[in-house]
């Protein structure tokens, strides 16, 4: 069984705490991520859970446990992931328009022929696990 960080190793930079840290955190950041992002590379879902160990790492003096740092890489991972998501995703063309200006459009509102409608759209609902960690946070927060 790997032993978790102590958190107040964390808030006082230990080197040697944040690399154990960083190697409990960066599979539940990443998987969460890469769960969001299922039709896409892994170096886009690497992306988010690094941004998402970083950000939380700065704020790091605001968590009590190792527990609420870890639930919350993983409520960023998943919200970098959905940002990500949204930002490269293709824009959809209003249904109007399409019959209008006489551009076909594809079954999902994307113009047709742009390759985009065999794409995977992440499931929208959270894992039981992500539920209760965003539970979690919500209380933490208040």
């Amino acid at each position: 069984m790997v032993p978790m960080p102590d958190i107040h190793a964390l808030h006082a930079g230990d080197e040697a705490e944040w690399n154990l840290a960083f190697e409990i955190l960066w599979p539940d950041a990443f998987h969460v991520a890469r769960r969001r992002l299922p039709s896409w590379t892994s170096a886009d879902a690497e992306d988010c859970a690094v941004v998402a160990i970083r950000d939380a790492a700065a704020c790091v003096g605001r968590v009590g446990t190792f527990e609420e740092l870890r639930a919350l890489v993983r409520w960023m991972a998943h919200r970098r992931a959905i940002d990500l998501h949204r930002r490269l995703r293709p824009t959809r063309l209003p249904e109007e328009s399409g019959s209008e200006t006489g551009v076909g459009a594809g079954s999902e509102g994307t113009p047709a022929g742009d390759g985009s409608q065999g794409a995977t759209i992440p499931d929208p609902e959270p894992e039981p696990w992500e539920q209760a960690d965003a539970v979690e946070l919500a209380r933490w927060l208040r």
